[in-house]
């Protein structure tokens, strides 16, 4: 054959439709034409599968990724080859992320014709694993340590590990000290540095938009079976998560979690957050419809919070786990590393069955509060108002004293329904709350005991509810009749 110059270089590569079904080419390379180069994109991770044969001379083949655009073959930008000797045929096969890449085909002796075969076969994995990072604040060194957590492990064949990460500047200059936000797969001994990822900006991670688009991005580019979305951040509880520094200390409100959840175009499995205080039964109400499991704590994380290699391990040693199995390996896991731990914090996190919250299930948590609470209004005597305030006082409380109106609800409930004092109906109405409670706890951890699994709001009687906590912003305070409970409750 003769040379042909023109596909010599990364910038002149011919381009190939790469798909799921075998492209095949013939061509030459030799003295007078050294090398071809061929381009091609993925839209999503793909295993792609390349064969080189028909060769009557030595010739070998790389795959290539230009990081940095520009027009070079540099070292670390070759993803794969193949170097038989003499005329065996070549062959390469792995899993490749979307984007632009390249095949350099080159003459390794002599003058040689050669079959060229591709195919890329979209892959869809047992579980994408998305952690919505935002460390654009004072926990940014937690939040790389977290990431390198995660590299230990790495994504596999059936699980992908994603994320979205958010820096700042003025706290750690580590991995290059970027202060974007960058998007990418997590592969094993990946470092969060400038080069790992795509760039997007500096993004609002307290806004809803961001996380739908992190969300649909995931989906799109990592298909799977199962989808497990970690929020990652300082959390308030029922007020939102996930602080934004950089843009003027934004944060997600829990509407906006919902919102986001609604518009994705799969179904999350499991919602975890790797935070404060977010284990709280009206966080739990707003997502109910978008999740089937969510792991969070009551009280208060320590800044080093999951441990990722623990979570990761557990999840690809067996990636057919159930969201219920994998909420319950989550909680497990965060015992075991605690557990043997002295943070001065009295951990907790749970998993909790987010189905049981729900309309369709006609025993859900949101009706027996309700009716616990019309009861308790309507029927209670100043004695019953009086126990009442004692086991909502001697209750587990979090958040250090900070957050005096979060309380374990369990630990209320068990107060009441034992004071064989208080007057039945309501005691009736307890035990109801209680079982469906009970019911919907799938795995709990508490370093003391005490915590049951979620917390409620109910600050002490005779005290003002906060303005926050209405119905335009909580679909809790929105569909049930706890924040007028909590109304009658400052003047009961």
């Amino acid at each position: 054959m003769r040379a042909n110059s023109r596909d010599n270089t990364l910038n002149s590569a011919k381009g190939l439709n790469v798909t799921s079904d075998t492209q095949s080419l013939q061509n030459w390379v030799g003295r007078s034409d050294t090398n071809d180069f061929y381009s091609f994109n993925l839209s999503g991770r793909s295993s792609f599968n390349l064969s080189l044969s028909g060769l009557s001379a030595n010739a070998d083949v790389q795959l290539i990724k230009d990081t940095n655009s520009n027009g070079q073959v540099d070292t670390n930008e070759i993803i794969a080859g193949s170097y038989q000797t003499g005329r065996k045929a070549e062959s390469i096969q792995t899993t490749l992320d979307s984007g632009n890449y390249f095949i350099k085909v080159y003459s390794a002796g002599g003058s040689t014709n050669y079959n060229l075969g591709v195919c890329a076969k979209p892959t869809t994995a047992d579980w994408t694993f998305m952690v919505y990072l935002d460390a654009d604040n004072n926990l940014e060194n937690f939040g790389i340590q977290d990431f390198l957590e995660m590299a230990k492990v790495g994504s596999t064949a059936n699980v992908n590990i994603v994320v979205q990460m958010d820096r700042i500047s003025g706290y750690d200059i580590r991995y290059d000290n970027w202060t974007d936000t960058r998007r990418g797969l997590v592969r094993q001994w990946d470092k969060p540095g400038s080069s790992w990822g795509t760039s997007i900006g500096e993004a609002n991670m307290g806004a809803q938009s961001t996380l739908s688009d992190f969300m649909n991005w995931s989906m799109t580019n990592y298909k799977a079976n199962n989808y497990a979305l970690v929020l990652w951040n300082h959390g308030g509880g029922y007020d939102g998560i996930c602080w934004d520094d950089s843009n003027q200390h934004d944060r997600l409100e829990l509407k906006e979690i919902s919102g986001a959840l609604a518009n994705v175009s799969d179904t999350v499995d499991v919602i975890g957050a790797d935070a404060c205080l977010m284990g709280m039964t009206e966080f739990a109400y707003q997502i109910r419809n978008h999740a089937s499991v969510m792991v969070a704590a009551e009280e208060l994380t320590p800044g080093q919070g999951w441990n990722y290699t623990r979570v990761l391990s557990d999840l690809t040693a067996n990636s057919k786990m159930t969201a219920a199995e994998f909420g319950s390996a989550i909680v497990n896991g965060f015992g075991d590393y605690y557990g043997v731990l002295d943070t001065g914090i009295q951990e907790t996190l749970s998993a909790i069955d987010l189905v049981k919250l729900r309309s369709s299930n006609p025993n859900n948590l949101s009706n027996a509060l309700s009716q616990f609470a019309t009861t308790f209004m309507n029927v209670s005597t100043s004695s019953d108002r009086t126990k009442l305030e004692t086991y909502r006082s001697s209750s587990v409380n979090f958040g250090d004293g900070y957050y005096p109106e979060y309380r374990d609800l369990g630990s209320v409930l068990a107060g009441v329904i034992n004071d064989i004092t208080m007057t039945s109906m309501i005691r009736d109405a307890a035990l109801m709350v209680l079982d469906t409670y009970n019911s919907l706890i799938i795995s709990n951890y508490s370093a003391d005991g005490r915590a049951t699994g979620l917390a409620i709001n109910f600050q002490a009687r005779g005290k003002s509810v906060d303005g926050y906590y209405n119905s335009s912003n909580l679909d809790f305070a929105a569909d049930t009749s706890w924040d007028e409970f909590l109304h009658w409750w400052q003047t009961a």
